[in-house]
């Protein structure tokens, strides 16, 4: 009988260093935190507020 093995979970990687900054971490939406966001905490605030993000990007 032939002994079978599964290949163990892969362990968690590291995020990249451009992916900082996800939006992970709750932010008080106001002009000049707004204008510090990068790419990636900009969308993720458009697809949570729409309403929010058209208001502070009307700010700029």
């Amino acid at each position: 009988m032939e002994e079978t093995t599964t290949p163990a979970a892969a362990p968690a990687a590291a995020p990249a260093p451009y992916a900082a900054g996800t939006g992970s971490v709750p932010v008080n939406a106001d002009r000049d935190a707004f204008a510090r966001m990068g790419y990636r905490e900009r969308l993720a605030l458009k697809r949570e507020d729409p309403a929010g993000y058209a208001a502070l990007r009307s700010q700029l």
